[in-house]
């Protein structure tokens, strides 16, 4: 389900009107906001989705990705995933939705708690974006977006490193434009700005660490290290030097040695009196 309004202050904002205002105060009379449900079907969702009318998982509905009931989701339901599933091939679930607009953002629940990388790729200037976030953050948002041309917007699932089960839920995709000829939805995903998209992630009370803050081992060494490698790397080819040249000169002490005891018994054998004179 796609519904379409056009922004307008009211005494009572929800949470994401309030969040935009603040952040987009000089533009909110001039956007279109688009709310996309989690069951529309110009959302693709890989390698398979299917309706569940419980509100947990069921062993009937075998699909990595099921339609379930959630108590204060948008529409009621919300698209949850647990990862890959020997009935979906051990693909890892996606999703994929083209749009157009200034920005947007992804509504998750309460329930999620995996870790998923976003994407947005637009067309054709192929200005790419990617991040990770927390789910359970319940919402992250891409900004900046060139309002002329198609966006591919991609969540992709991120099993756990303990492979610990985690749940990613998505409630709803909510799109702002600056007018509506700039709105465009399809089902037809398109992989293939002046400004480049940038993501915002709510601080949610306990934040995961992204994998890129870890530390790395092609991370610079300190100076001290560095100056301590060269002054040892420098001695150790003084060192070499001494020894090659101290080597050179006993062997010429040798040699010289031995030329002088072969002269001396070459004298020694010319002062040998003649036998017979």
């Amino acid at each position: 389900m796609t519904t379409y309004s056009r922004w307008s202050p009211s005494p009572g904002p929800s949470l994401h009107c309030l969040f935009f205002l603040l952040s987009h105060g000089h533009r909110a009379f001039a956007e279109i906001v688009t709310t996309i449900e989690n069951t529309d079907p110009r959302i693709s969702y890989i390698p398979s989705v299917c309706n569940n009318t419980g509100v947990s998982p069921s062993s009937s509905c075998t699909a990595p990705w099921q339609v379930v009931v959630l108590a204060g989701a948008s529409s009621g339901t919300v698209t949850s995933t647990f990862g890959p599933t020997s009935a979906g091939g051990n693909l890892i679930p996606q999703l994929f939705l083209v749009l157009r607009g200034t920005s947007f953002f992804i509504s998750t629940s309460s329930a999620s708690n995996a870790t998923a990388n976003v994407t947005v790729l637009a067309s054709p200037s192929n200005v790419f974006v990617s991040t990770t976030f927390d789910s359970s953050a319940g919402s992250i948002s891409a900004v900046n977006l060139p309002p002329d041309q198609d966006v591919t917007l991609a969540v992709t699932y991120i099993s756990s490193p303990d492979d610990t089960p985690t749940r990613l839920d998505i409630d709803s995709v909510t799109v702002f434009s600056d007018d509506e000829s700039h709105t465009s939805l399809t089902s037809t995903p398109l992989p293939s700005s002046s400004s480049l998209p940038s993501f915002i992630i709510p601080a949610p009370s306990t934040v995961a660490p992204s994998p890129t803050s870890r530390p790395h081992s092609s991370l610079a060494q300190p100076k001290g290290t560095i100056v301590g490698e060269s002054l040892a790397g420098f001695f150790g080819i003084i060192l070499i030097l001494i020894s090659v040249y101290t080597l050179r000169r006993w062997r010429q002490r040798q040699r010289a040695r031995a030329a002088e005891g072969f002269l001396m018994r070459a004298r020694e054998r010319g002062k040998r009196p003649i036998e017979g004179q």
